[in-house]
């Protein structure tokens, strides 16, 4: 009686570890994949931003705004695409203006904008070292 009472209690322990061990993998599953798609979508961003900046670029008439809008661009595109961080949005907001400055051909404004973006470009390069430093 004793004997397969003990074995029935080795069966039931056996049972919660491997349960717990399942939902364990579960859950490390779920995370890596969240996180998955969190960084394919800073990456995505990222590369909109490019290319954005490159339309800007090939737009342009003038010849250094356009060799600046490229700077930018490669900046971006060499910089670290895995972290979102705040100063993103305002990227973006003065690439619209760059945008909109070149499509009303008005130089004066497209390179405040450009001249704005490659100070946040360099800013969110300083803060992506920050950050990194701070994860580890």
């Amino acid at each position: 009686m004793l004997s397969s009472m003990g074995a029935a209690l080795l069966v039931m322990g056996t049972l919660v570890v491997v349960s717990l061990i399942g939902m364990a993998a579960y859950f490390a599953l779920k995370h890596i994949r969240a996180s998955n798609e969190s960084l394919r979508e800073v990456t995505q961003l990222t590369a909109q931003r490019v290319a954005r900046l490159r339309r800007i670029a090939v737009s342009c008439t003038d010849g250094g705004l356009a060799d600046l809008a490229m700077q930018i661009a490669d900046d971006l595109r060499f910089g670290d695409t895995a972290l979102a961080l705040a100063l993103d949005e305002e990227i973006d907001n003065a690439i619209g203006e760059a945008e909109g400055a070149v499509r009303a051909s008005n130089a004066s404004a497209a390179e405040e904008a450009l001249g704005r973006i490659l100070h946040l470009s360099r800013h969110r390069a300083a803060e992506e070292i920050c950050v990194r430093r701070g994860s580890f």
